[in-house]
């Protein structure tokens, strides 16, 4: 306690400062909050300025963008647009401490009314060391919610401000910056005014002084509050004493002296003057008791009391001067930003006039170009005369035209009939010749007659040509893998074929390789292919599955740099097929999936989050955005996200949408949803019964 008693012993005199509330604020904004180093909201440290609106003096903030620019009325947010003055302590948490205010039938009297009826709350009201400036929509919404040092979450709303309201608690959450004022003004209104405190209370207060000591900041606004309370305590001390003199030193009717009336007004004059010196030299009562003793020394005391007169104004000069001074500097702060804007309009003007002159160019050359067109329009007249009278010969020539131009069409229509015919035809073809391969093929196993093992070859080349020409990789592929699997029973049965066919299926699978390599991005082909090399002799073909990595490699180091990550894990999980005891790919593929969404999952906005889930493939990022959606009340977004985004959890997309349709008030949709449900036999009937209770937050 002995530290709270130093650390306050400055502002005590605050005890009896201003008369009302109304004039605190007046001279909190005249005297204290006037030079730009001050100017500052409380909470969130926002600047403003003091402008003259409708005649009056008002405080503004300077580019505060509002936290909701129209209130639940639908009207706008004037609040966000003003500075208000705030009690660090709410007024209602030391209304409800004094007697006076209570009313006889419960509850308590409103501000003014007990301002009426207490002399200590009118002084505790307007006490300006608990007086701050704060934005108003913040100054609404804290209502008179005591702080408390809880963390303040990711996603508060007044984040940026340094505090968090939380209106489920009716507590606000504070940030280090504020904790150390607000423990010393509450620490400082229970020693003042015996404000009561808990011992929890108390104890945080205490706490917070000493680990959150005195800025700079909050020092100087101390320091300018407490010389505006002694500068106004000195005047109506002054205004006081005047009137006690004036009234003891009027002439008795058993007095022996009678003053004249020149020596009256210097006696009236005196005694102001006296006063004031007195004041100043801590002994007026002194002075008031005694002045009439010192009337015939009126020359010596008059003097006396000049000088001390004369010094008292210097002080009000003086700090009138600093203020001006300050004044001057802002002054020519603004006059050099005004200058810059000057020589930036300037420099716009310039530009201006140049791109006018360059239009009056462009103009000049356009009316030369219309002449000229003019000159052509004539000489063509003549042309267009001798053209409408050829028409009427041409006129039969078009029509016959038009009929060739119509056959023709025709003739197009025929062909794409035609040429559709021809793939059909030719997709019948292949799949024939493909076929008669693999059948000349089981004749030479049964009969080992090599015209059989020809004429299958000699099938195999032309179906793999068709395949080749249109472009059909996953026909190449079973045709490869086809081939693949009787050349090895060739080779496992026929040794007297086996250097020639072992060859001829490598050549195989490289021009297989290489045409996967043309075309890596297909997920599909690379499954097949992962699946299908399983049923096949590793050593064989140990060549081509290491080209298989190396593409299934790329192809995923591809998608990670696309921001893909959901299709990079998938083809990772595909490529464990073949790499059962190797999972570094997939680890590598999931750490990238889980790094993007530690860096992205604090959304900061509706459109951040937008933007974020646009750019980037990642099933957790989808889930967190919808969450988001639905905190912000955001809720078309987080309906389409729903719709339109992989999730992984289709439990999640069926909740989710149910509640938001419950939101939107759109009981039509739920009912379609829980019978599509109940329908379906791709859901549990533990996921059924929890579509048809489903209980959604209102919040």
């Amino acid at each position: 306690m002995k530290k709270i008693f130093i650390l306050y012993s400055g502002v005590m005199l605050s005890l009896f400062a201003y008369d009302s509330y109304n004039s605190t604020i007046k001279k909190l904004m005249n005297e204290v909050y006037t030079t730009p180093d001050l100017m500052y909201s409380f909470y969130c440290k926002q600047p403003f300025r003091k402008v003259i609106k409708d005649g009056k003096p008002t405080l503004v903030p300077l580019k505060h963008r509002a936290f909701d620019t129209h209130t639940q009325n639908g009207k706008e947010n004037i609040r966000a647009k003003r500075i208000e003055w705030e009690h660090i302590v709410p007024v209602e948490n030391f209304l409800k401490q004094i007697p006076e205010c209570r009313k006889p039938s419960g509850g308590f009297l409103d501000r003014a009314s007990c301002a009426k009826v207490s002399p200590k709350f009118k002084k505790m009201l307007a006490d300006p060391m608990n007086i701050v400036p704060a934005i108003g929509e913040v100054n609404g919404e804290r209502k008179n919610y005591k702080p408390t040092g809880d963390k303040i979450p990711k996603y508060s709303k007044h984040k940026r401000c340094g505090i968090h309201i939380d209106k489920e608690t009716k507590r606000i959450h504070v940030s280090d910056r504020l904790k150390g004022q607000i423990a010393r003004t509450y620490l400082y209104m229970s020693k003042q005014y015996g404000m009561k405190l808990s011992p929890q209370e108390r104890a945080k207060y205490q706490e917070w002084n000493r680990t959150f000591p005195e800025t700079a900041q909050e020092k100087s606004i101390k320091s300018k509050k407490q010389a505006s309370i002694k500068k106004y305590k000195n005047a109506k001390a002054v205004r006081q004493a005047s009137a006690s003199i004036a009234e003891n030193t009027k002439p008795k009717s058993t007095s022996n002296h009678t003053l004249k009336k020149p020596y009256k007004t210097k006696l009236t004059k005196l005694t102001m003057s006296i006063t004031q010196k007195a004041l100043l030299k801590g002994s007026a009562k002194g002075l008031i008791a005694g002045v009439s003793q010192y009337i015939p020394y009126i020359g010596v005391a008059t003097q006396i009391a000049w000088d001390a007169y004369i010094g008292y104004q210097l002080e009000i000069h003086t700090e009138k001067i600093k203020i001006n001074e300050q004044n001057i500097q802002t002054n020519r702060n603004d006059i050099k930003i005004n200058e810059q804007n000057i020589q930036t309009n300037r420099n716009d003007i310039k530009i201006n006039e140049q791109n006018i002159q360059t239009n009056r160019n462009d103009i000049n050359k356009l009316v030369e170009e219309q002449e000229i067109l003019n000159i052509k329009i004539e000489k063509n007249s003549a042309d267009i005369i001798k053209a409408i009278q050829l028409s009427a010969i041409n006129k039969s020539e078009i029509e016959l035209l038009t009929k060739n131009v119509s056959d023709i069409s025709w003739d197009i229509k025929n062909l794409k009939t035609e040429v559709e015919q021809n793939r059909e035809d030719i997709h019948i073809i292949k799949d024939t010749e493909f076929q008669i391969g693999i059948n000349k093929l089981n004749e030479y196993y049964q009969t080992d007659d090599k015209n059989y093992l020809s004429q299958s070859i000699s099938q195999f080349e032309k179906s793999k040509a068709l395949f080749k020409n249109n472009i059909e990789l996953v026909g190449l592929i079973d045709y490869y893998l086809v081939i693949t699997k009787y050349e090895d029973y060739i080779i496992s049965t026929k040794e007297k074929d086996k250097k020639h066919d072992f060859n001829k299926m490598k050549e195989s699978y490289k021009e297989l390789a290489d045409l996967i390599e043309q075309k890596p991005d297909m997920l599909g082909i690379l499954n097949s292919l992962y699946v299908a090399v399983g049923d096949l002799d590793n050593e064989k073909i140990q060549f081509f599955k290491t080209k298989l990595k190396q593409v299934t490699q790329k192809v995923i180091e591809n998608k990670i740099s696309q921001s893909k990550f959901d299709d990079a894990l998938d083809i990772a999980q595909v490529y464990t097929l073949i790499e059962e005891d190797n999972n570094n790919i997939y680890k590598k593929a999931y750490k990238a999936k889980q790094d993007n969404f530690d860096k992205y999952k604090n959304f900061t906005s509706v459109e951040n989050a937008l933007e974020v889930i646009n750019k980037n493939q990642n099933t957790l990022l989808n889930k967190m955005a919808i969450r988001f959606f639905a905190k912000e009340r955001s809720m078309n977004n987080a309906l389409i996200l729903l719709k339109t985004k992989r999730l992984d959890d289709e439990n999640l997309r069926i909740k989710g949408l149910v509640c938001i349709y419950n939101y939107l008030n759109n009981q039509n949709m739920v009912k379609q949803i829980q019978q599509m449900i109940q329908k379906s036999h791709n859901y549990s009937q533990k996921m059924k019964d929890i579509v048809l209770n489903l209980q959604c937050q209102s919040k």
